[in-house]
């Protein structure tokens, strides 16, 4: 039987803090590769809604440092990260991100994830606009939603509890 093991991230420097979604909705996307993480449809779902008037504060950053990367996140509201469904997982940035409190979308395969209240917003590249339209409209769900992927990760993430899982499903294939 096969079990998801979550990446363990060193989580000790990056502390929660809630966004603050008051003026326009700041979106992050810092893709490592554009065609992996399918730049080209975030930045046509943040191009239509800004034609249409949405009030909305778009970022994109490549190639920096990993501080600045931080610092960056812990700026906006939101975080978009692999809107990509044939890969349907979530990474590091991810993570991190969810670990300073901000909320993230990627598209997911769901049946990856189904034994656990992830709290990552999964959604298909199409829905996207909608997605961020949503949110816009409704901006505590941004806070409800920090704060749930915060503790996610100080509870599935976290190196040592990572260990832990490690060490409990090794015991159980030799005590077998």
């Amino acid at each position: 039987d096969a079990e998801w093991l979550p990446n363990p991230v060193d989580i000790k420097g990056l502390k929660y803090s809630e966004p603050d979604v008051s003026g326009p909705l700041k979106i992050l996307h810092a893709p490592t590769n554009r065609e992996v993480k399918n730049t080209e449809a975030v930045e046509v779902a943040i191009s239509n809604l800004k034609e249409e008037g949405l009030d909305i504060q778009f970022t994109l950053i490549e190639d920096t440092k990993h501080s600045e990367l931080l610092e960056q996140i812990s700026k906006h509201d939101l975080v978009i990260d692999w809107v990509n469904p044939d890969y349907g997982i979530y990474g590091v940035f991810s993570i991190e991100s969810m670990a300073l409190g901000r909320p993230v979308i990627c598209s997911l395969t769901d049946s990856l994830y189904e034994k656990y209240n992830l709290p990552i917003i999964s959604i298909n590249p199409n829905d996207l606009a909608g997605k961020i339209t949503e949110f816009c409209n409704n901006r505590e769900v941004l806070v409800e939603k920090g704060k749930a992927s915060s503790d996610f990760v100080q509870n599935y993430h976290n190196p040592i509890e990572s260990a832990k899982k490690v060490i409990e499903r090794y015991k159980a294939v030799l005590d077998g």
